[in-house]
């Protein structure tokens, strides 16, 4: 996380982690939409199809 360095404590790491883990997070929630929206398309479909066939 932060290293001691001269003294004092650098704290670059620990925004590197931050923002490493929040463009992960976005990632996360972009995949997640990306499914959702599949899975509402299929689950449409299928309805579709049993209201067609019974």
């Amino acid at each position: 996380m932060a290293e001691i360095v001269w003294g004092k404590v650098r704290l670059t790491n620990v925004f590197k982690q931050h923002s490493k883990s929040s463009a992960n997070r976005r990632d996360a929630e972009a995949l997640s939409m990306e499914i959702n929206q599949i899975t509402e398309k299929i689950i449409g479909a299928a309805i579709e199809i049993h209201k067609t066939l019974g």
